[in-house]
C-alpha cells in the first residue's frame, strides 16, 4: 500500500506540475496580449523625454474638432539597422498619438518600394526617396528609403518630406497646428531698411517656412504702410531708415502689430580690425519707448565665448575668452516668460545694452528677457576688434579692479499702448529730387569748409495714431546672433531656437515654443580647472608684466589646479561610493529575504 501510494502521489505531483506550467504559459501569453492591446504602460526613460508624447501634444490631438488623416510613406523593408530603428520609433510615436486622439487621428501606411503607383504618389507630393548606404561584406549597397508623412485636415494638406524621431513631435504637431489654424499668420521682414543685401538672414527666414507665410516689406520710405496682412514684423539690422519708414513701423505698432527689432550700432570687421558706427534711424522711436540701444558694447568676463588667437611674441595659437561675445545661460534668462523659460542658452556677438537708463513709460510694461552676468561692463565699441590676448587680459583686469560691474539687458520686451514717436505729425515720404538737392548742399558746404546743413523733416496733414491699440515689441541689442555670417557659427542651435521662439511668442503661439524646446540638449562636462581659474580672477591667458606679477599669477594658477584636482577626486569618490553602497544594500536585502530560519530545539521533525 505504501508503494502504490507513493507512486500514485508522484504521478499526481508530475501531472499537477505539468498542468501548472501550462496554465502559467497560457496566463503569460494571453496576459501579454491583453496588456498589449488595452494597457498603456509605456514610459520614456531618456533624460530629454524626446520619444514620449508631451502634455502639449496630447492636448492638441485631444482638442481636434475634426478628423486628421495621416498618410505615412514608409519603406517597409529597411536594410540599414540604424534607419530601421528610427522607423520603428516613428511608428511607435504615431501609434501613441493615434491612441491618445480618441479617434480624431486616422493613420495609414504606404510603402513606395512595393508599387510604382505608390512611388509616383510620393514623388508627386514632394516626398523623395533618400539614398541610404550600408556595408554589405566588402562592398557598399544603396537603398532609397522613404520616411515622409502627409497630413490632411478639412481639405488642407501639409507634407513632411523626411521625419526623424528626434524632430517628429515638433514637425507632426506643428503641422497639425498650422492646418487647424483659421488663417495663416504672415511674418514680414524689413532687412537693412529694405535697401541692402538680406542673404545673411536667409537661414532664420527658412526656419519659419512651413509655420508662417513670409513676405518682404519694401518701399516704406515712399509712403506705403506695413501691409495689413502682416502680424509680426522683423526689423533686421536697420541702417539709416528714412523717417517715413520709421513712421510706418510706428503706426504698425499703433495698430496692434508686433515687432522684433534686431539692432546693431556698430559693424565690426575682425579681419581688417575695423569698427564702423551705424545709424539705424530708429534711435528716436526706441528712446520714446524707453528701450534705446546704446552705442557701447557689453564686455562680459564671466560668461563669454572663446575664439582662437595668436600670441604676438611666440605666434602660438591659443583659445582666449572674447568678452565682447557674451553668452547668456539660464542665470541670465527670465524664467517667467515662455520664450526664455524654455531657452537653454543664447550667444551674442558685439551686443549692445538695451534701455540702460530703465526709464519708465506710461502705459508700457517692460520685461527684461536676457541680460549679461554680474561681471560685465559697458565699454567703448572701438575696442571690440582687438585680437591681442595681452590687451584683452589687461582690459579685463582693469575693469575688474575698477569694481563697478553690473548686468546689462541685451533682450527686452515691451507691451501695452505705445506713445507715438511722431507727435508733431507724419514725415513726408522720400523724394529723390529733394534728396539730391540736400546731398548737393552737403557737398558744397564740405568743399567750402563749412558745417554741413542739418536735415529738416517736413510733415503732412495725415492723422497720426497714438496709443491706439495694445501691442508688443522685442528689442535685441544685436543682429549678428541671427545671421549666417562667420561660416554659420553665429547662428548656433540655441540661437535658432531663440529666434523662432521669439517669433512664436509675438505670434501668440506659445504651444510651438514648448514643442521647439523639446530637442536634445548637449551634455557638457564640468571644466573644474576653468571654474577655479575664473573664481580666482584668471579670466584669460596669463600676461607676465614683471617677475613679481609672474610669480603671483603662477601661484594662483597652482592653487586653481590643486583645487580642481581635489574636486575631481571628490566627484569620483562620491560616484564610486554611491555605487558600492547601493550594491551592499541590495546584497543585505537579498540575504535578509532568503535567510533560513533555524529550527527551535525540541521541535518535531
Amino acid at each position: 500500500m505504501s508503494a502504490v501510494g507513493t507512486n500514485g502521489g508522484r504521478r499526481e505531483w508530475r501531472a499537477n506540475a505539468v498542468l501548472t506550467a501550462l496554465l502559467v504559459l497560457a496566463l503569460v501569453f494571453f496576459g501579454n496580449r491583453v496588456a498589449r492591446e488595452h494597457l498603456a504602460l509605456k514610459h520614456d526613460l531618456s533624460e530629454d523625454q524626446l520619444f514620449a508624447p508631451s502634455d502639449v501634444g496630447l492636448r492638441i490631438v485631444r482638442e481636434l474638432e475634426d478628423l486628421v488623416q495621416v498618410r505615412a510613406f514608409f519603406t517597409g523593408d529597411v536594410k540599414s539597422g540604424v534607419v530601421q530603428i528610427a522607423k520603428r520609433r516613428l511608428m511607435d510615436q504615431l501609434d501613441e498619438y493615434v491612441e491618445a486622439s480618441n479617434g480624431r487621428v486616422q493613420l495609414s501606411y504606404v510603402d513606395p518600394n512595393e508599387s510604382s503607383e505608390a512611388m509616383a504618389e510620393a514623388n508627386a507630393l514632394g516626398i523623395p526617396g533618400v539614398p541610404i548606404q550600408r556595408p554589405a561584406g566588402s562592398s557598399v549597397t544603396t537603398q532609397n528609403v522613404w520616411l515622409g508623412i502627409v497630413l490632411r485636415y478639412r481639405g488642407r494638406e501639409l507634407v513632411l518630406p523626411w521625419v526623424l524621431p528626434q524632430i517628429f513631435e515638433f514637425a507632426f504637431l506643428g503641422g497639425i497646428h498650422k492646418l487647424t489654424r483659421d488663417a495663416d499668420v504672415t511674418v514680414g521682414f524689413l532687412v537693412h531698411g529694405g535697401q541692402g543685401d538680406d542673404d545673411e538672414f536667409a537661414d532664420v527666414r527658412s526656419l519659419l517656412v512651413g509655420q508662417y507665410r513670409l513676405r518682404e516689406v519694401l518701399d516704406l520710405e515712399l509712403g506705403d504702410p506695413v501691409p495689413d496682412d502682416v502680424s509680426v514684423l522683423v526689423v533686421a539690422r536697420p541702417i539709416e531708415l528714412h523717417p517715413r519708414a520709421v513712421f510706418a513701423v510706428d503706426q504698425f505698432v499703433q495698430r496692434g502689430g508686433r515687432v522684433l527689432f534686431l539692432v546693431d550700432r556698430v559693424l565690426v570687421d575682425l579681419a581688417q580690425g575695423r569698427v564702423a558706427p551705424v545709424t539705424t534711424g530708429l534711435e528716436g522711436a526706441l528712446d520714446t519707448w524707453g528701450v534705446g540701444v546704446g552705442a557701447e558694447l557689453v564686455w562680459d568676463v564671466d560668461a563669454c565665448n572663446r575664439i582662437p588667437m595668436r600670441e604676438p611674441e611666440s605666434g602660438r595659437q591659443i583659445t582666449v575668452p572674447f568678452p565682447v561675445w557674451p553668452f547668456v545661460d539660464q542665470r541670465g534668462l527670465d524664467a517667467t516668460t515662455p520664450v526664455t523659460a524654455q531657452t537653454r542658452k543664447a550667444d551674442f556677438f558685439w551686443a549692445h545694452p538695451v534701455g540702460a537708463a530703465r526709464r519708465a513709460v506710461d502705459g508700457l510694461e517692460r520685461t527684461d528677457l536676457a541680460w549679461s552676468s554680474d561681471l560685465s561692463w559697458r565699454v567703448d565699441a572701438t575696442r571690440s576688434a582687438v585680437l591681442d590676448p595681452a590687451a584683452i587680459q589687461a582690459q579685463s583686469a582693469a575693469l575688474v579692479a575698477r569694481g563697478d560691474a553690473e548686468p546689462s539687458s541685451i533682450l527686452v520686451a515691451l507691451s501695452g499702448r505705445f506713445p507715438t514717436a511722431f507727435p508733431n505729425g507724419a514725415p513726408t515720404p522720400y523724394d529723390a529730387v529733394d534728396e539730391a538737392l540736400f546731398v548737393d548742399r552737403v557737398r558744397r558746404a564740405t568743399e567750402a569748409g563749412e558745417a554741413p546743413p542739418e536735415r529738416t523733416t517736413e510733415t503732412t496733414s495725415e492723422d497720426v495714431l497714438d496709443r491706439a491699440a495694445p501691442s508688443q515689441i522685442v528689442v535685441v541689442g544685436d543682429a549678428d546672433w541671427a545671421t549666417s555670417t562667420n561660416n554659420g557659427k553665429f547662428l548656433t542651435l540655441d540661437n535658432r531656437l531663440l529666434f523662432v521662439s521669439l517669433v512664436d511668442w509675438l505670434a501668440l503661439a506659445d504651444d510651438l515654443i514648448a514643442l521647439r524646446a523639446r530637442v536634445p540638449v548637449p551634455r557638457q562636462l564640468d571644466d573644474f580647472l576653468e571654474q577655479e581659474r575664473r573664481a580666482r580672477g584668471l579670466v584669460g591667458p596669463r600676461t607676465e608684466v614683471d617677475d613679481d606679477s609672474a610669480q603671483r599669477v603662477a601661484r594662483i594658477e597652482t592653487e586653481a589646479e590643486e583645487a580642481a584636482a581635489a574636486r575631481r577626486v571628490r566627484s569620483m569618490s562620491i560616484a564610486t561610493g554611491g555605487a558600492l553602497g547601493l550594491t551592499l544594500a541590495l546584497g543585505l536585502l537579498w540575504r535578509l529575504a532568503f535567510r533560513r530560519t533555524p529550527k527551535r530545539k525540541g521541535a518535531s521533525a
